[in-house]
């Protein structure tokens, strides 16, 4: 029994020594051989052998340690490998990964390496860095095999991961959550036309994780609420669909930056996502969320940029205090522009721009003094009431505002100034109303009278065919076709902009002369059965 004893220890103790069997074996003298060997695979654009790998010869095998992007460890073997922006061709084909199980680092990134990634990479068990990112490497044929080996689970010391912009397609493996010490995963810009692992939730030491613009697809699994230290969370430029839960945001309450524009995903924002406190960097952009921004959003007080261009109707954005850049365009947002955007005192830009927006411009955003007058802009949208004046408004320009039909039929603009200059300001504002008003009736009037004579005159030349008595009976003309109508909506949208209530707002008497010369549009924007008074008044804006 003794004796069975010590063989089961002696065998044991054998098997914890094959590791260490192994790496004494390999000699830095073969690890040299190798490389050499994998040089003959490379060449450089702009030498041929690679002119940064000269010292790589056979004439220089017992001075590994000093080789060009070569260091070692205390065992004289191999630990780090940098030919990092080298500008190489090749393949990693011909590198023999089972001569460097005490490689660290590995880094081929910058360069032009081509072809797959080989399974052999398992065989790297000491690597914490792998960067073969801004490269050509590619996958199996039509995705029958992983580009990203499976094999890479064995490499379980992994802390960073870098496979960026690269041409990989198929499947991220199911195996890469076995590297339970990996803080950095970067696959972004790539072709990976595959859902996102459940087993990638099991990496619950990620910090980083970069996967935009990998044609990524489905939703986002729920393992990912595990990722507890995510600082920065990339997921911009793909196809994922679904709702973002509540589980999952809740619990990335370490992100400083997330990224998920140019998606599908859809349902409300969660309340949840006011438990980032430490975010400075939103963008949620072209997605298909519905609902209201929560007003947990006010929370956010490090946000510094904020990219919201996604149907949902605008709510209170109260405590962004920090926020200087803020995009809500090209979007359906509807319902009134809150006043209390005025607490966003270091907004320097503010584009509301082709929206669904209704009700007047709060006077209360003349106080964002901060707003430069070329950084804000509320065109296309439905606004309507009284023009503000005052503080950023003062000087505004029209650009700014173009598309809304409403928006000049307030009775007069919103004074700034005291009470008895407004008294005087607002008589002399009635007189330029009254002129403007006058003159832009007059063109008018003397336009269409001409119009109507053009019309009858040309009635003459071709002769009219009376079918019926009831047609005879019917004494008004048809309504205008063709030049006729363009003719009469240029006029008539010419002589309304004339009227304008604010003065800055009416058009020259130069550009009045200049657009009547053009005698009529080049097209109708609609039907003419179909275009309104604030149709018309907003075609010249």
């Amino acid at each position: 029994m003794q004796v069975k004893t010590m063989t089961f220890h002696y065998m044991l103790l054998l098997l914890f020594a094959l590791p260490l069997i192994k790496t004494t074996s390999i000699s830095p003298i073969k690890q040299a051989e190798s490389l050499i060997k994998w040089k003959d695979d490379l060449s450089s654009s702009s030498s041929s052998p690679p002119s940064p790998l000269n010292s790589w010869s056979l004439t220089n095998l017992n001075s590994l340690c000093n080789w060009t992007a070569i260091a070692c460890s205390k065992t004289k073997t191999v630990s780090k490998i940098d030919l990092s922006g080298m500008e190489m061709n090749g393949t990693l084909a011909h590198f023999d990964f089972s001569l460097f199980p005490n490689l660290t680092h590995f880094d081929l990134s910058g360069n032009y390496f081509r072809g797959p990634i080989p399974s052999a990479i398992g065989n790297l068990s000491s690597l914490t860095t792998l960067d073969f990112s801004n490269n050509s490497l590619y996958g199996s044929y039509k995705g029958f095999s992983s580009p990203i080996p499976d094999s890479i689970g064995l490499i379980s010391r992994l802390q960073y991961i870098d496979l960026s912009n690269n041409f990989l397609e198929g499947k991220i493996p199911p195996s890469i959550g076995k590297l339970r010490e990996l803080q950095s995963l970067d696959l972004s810009y790539n072709s990976l036309n595959s859902s996102i692992p459940s087993e990638l939730g099991l990496c619950t030491n990620l910090t980083h994780l970069s996967l935009s613009s990998s044609n990524l697809i489905g939703e986002l699994p729920l393992s990912l609420s595990n990722l507890k230290s995510l600082v920065e969370l990339g997921l911009a430029s793909n196809l994922f669909i679904g709702q973002i839960l509540p589980s999952l945001v809740s619990n990335w309450t370490e992100l400083v930056s997330l990224y998920l524009a140019r998606n599908s995903f859809s349902g409300t924002i969660s309340a949840e996502i006011g438990l980032l406190t430490q975010l400075q960097y939103l963008n949620l952009y072209s997605n298909e969320f519905s609902g209201e921004i929560p007003q947990s959003l006010g929370n956010l007080s490090q946000l510094q940029a904020l990219d919201l261009v996604i149907p949902i109707f605008l709510f209170l954005a109260i405590g962004l205090t920090g926020l200087v850049y803020l995009n809500l365009s090209s979007n359906s947002l509807s319902g009134a522009i809150p006043s209390e955007l005025r607490m966003l005192t270091r907004l320097e830009v503010f584009n509301a721009s082709r929206n669904h927006l209704s009700g007047e411009i709060p006077s209360a955003l003349a106080d964002l003094l901060t707003l430069n007058i070329s950084t804000y802009d509320f065109s296309y949208n439905n606004l309507t009431g009284p023009f503000p004046t005052c503080g950023i408004f003062e000087k505004a320009p029209t650009s700014a505002f173009v598309g809304n039909y409403g928006l000049w039929s307030a009775e007069g603009p919103t004074e700034c100034k005291s009470s008895s200059t407004n008294s005087k300001s607002a008589k002399k504002n009635m007189v330029s109303v009254f002129l403007y008003s006058f003159l832009g009736f007059t063109i008018g009037a003397i336009s269409i009278a001409a119009l109507f004579l053009m019309f009858r005159k040309r009635s003459t030349i071709r002769p009219q065919v009376i079918k019926t008595s009831q047609n005879f009976e019917n004494q008004r003309l048809e309504p205008p076709a063709n030049e006729l109508a363009k003719a009469v909506v240029l006029v008539m949208s010419t002589a309304l902009a004339c009227i304008r209530t604010r003065p800055g707002l009416r058009p020259t008497m130069h550009f009045v002369s200049q657009n009547l010369t053009a005698q009529s549009l080049p097209c109708l924007p609609e039907p003419f059965g179909m275009l309104t008074i604030n149709k018309l008044s907003a075609l010249q804006n």
